[in-house]
């Protein structure tokens, strides 16, 4: 009588057990897409604005990280779809060029030396791995952070301006303040649609198109902000005052 093959795990163990096994991978390539993230953000705010902050919300230097893992892999395959002919003839170039390699080393002296060097890379590989990683890394956030972020989506990660409302406290002589920002006529706190640069620990970074100013708003200011481009609130008229009106009067 045959045995039974043990049942499977369930979905949750499954998933468990994978996050288990691979968690150092995890945890390493999680730090490697924050450190990337971190130049693709502030590369970004240097190339718009001169205010420097480290007041920047974590979640965006995973989230901006991510983003570029994406885009460039996007970027490599239409690249490569475009240039298919030219990926092939570069990949057959670097084949050729370690077989030459490969012929001049045969010698004894210089295969001594290959041994060497060789051996060398085998006890630093692991060290020299990392620190070429992080090296990309940093490379590639500055790369992406001056040419790309700015326009891909928010939705996906992006650094692309948000329209938005802002919506203010009551407060006294707020107009005192002096913002570079233009004021809805009909409802006094609230802005006109402005663009949303950067979420902050402590604030919004935005700056108003007509001014073309950032600046930063902390949270205590503000009581709400509002999608502009969903806006589809009414603009309601005045009450109209009533004309009063003189009865004449008979004189007896």
């Amino acid at each position: 009588m045959s045995e039974m093959p043990p049942p499977k795990p369930v979905l949750w163990k499954r998933i468990a057990q994978f996050f288990g096994d691979n968690l150092a991978f995890l945890l390493q390539l999680t730090s490697l897409l924050t450190v990337a993230g971190f130049f693709v953000v502030h590369t970004y705010l240097d190339k718009v604005t001169g205010l420097f902050t480290y007041e920047v919300n974590p979640v965006v230097y995973i989230a901006a990280g991510v983003n570029m893992l994406g885009g460039t892999l996007l970027w490599v395959i239409a690249n490569f779809a475009q240039n298919g002919a030219s990926g092939f003839v570069l990949g057959a170039i670097l084949i050729l060029v370690l077989i030459i390699v490969r012929f001049i080393v045969r010698g004894k002296k210089a295969q001594k030396w290959f041994d060497r060097a060789l051996s060398f890379a085998e006890k630093w590989s692991l060290r020299i791995t990392y620190f070429g990683l992080i090296v990309v890394a940093c490379l590639s956030g500055i790369a992406y952070g001056i040419t790309i972020y700015g326009i891909s989506p928010r939705a996906v990660g992006g650094g692309a301006p948000a329209s938005v409302i802002l919506v203010f406290k009551p407060m006294e002589d707020f107009y005192a303040l002096g913002l570079p920002l233009s004021m809805d006529a009909t409802h006094t706190l609230r802005s006109q649609p402005i663009d949303l640069l950067m979420e902050l620990r402590n604030g919004l970074l935005v700056r108003d198109p007509q001014f073309n100013i950032p600046f930063i708003v902390r949270d205590d200011l503000l009581f709400s902000v509002i999608d502009a481009s969903r806006d589809t609130m009414p603009v309601l008229p005045l009450p109209a005052t009533p004309i009063p009106t003189v009865a004449p009067t008979v004189t007896p």
